[in-house]
């Protein structure tokens, strides 16, 4: 019973050197990835506040320009000239 309690112990520090090596290893990698890529945080947060100025402008675009065309549109809709079409014949 001994044996194996060691040999569990043995296994889970293996385990634990392995994931350290492996760390290390991908963060010898990955960091001159970044550095030689450029940061994708830094244009993720120039979007993100590029939209939300467009998102401001467009809104208040929207509420100046409401009225006015709402406006424009029921003058257009209420505006009924009745009359008939040129094409239209009385039969009789």
């Amino acid at each position: 019973m001994l044996a194996n309690t060691e040999k569990i112990k043995e296994k889970n520090i293996l385990k634990g050197t392995m994931t350290s090596q492996a760390l290390s290893r991908r963060s010898v990698f990955t960091v001159p990835a970044f550095q030689a890529l450029g940061s994708h945080g830094n244009s993720a947060v120039e979007v993100d506040r590029d939209t939300v100025e467009r998102m401001a402008r467009i809104q208040a675009s929207f509420k100046g320009n409401k009225d006015g065309v709402l406006s424009e549109l029921l003058k257009r809709v209420c505006d009924i000239h009745p009359e008939l079409h040129a094409n239209y014949r009385v039969q009789g």
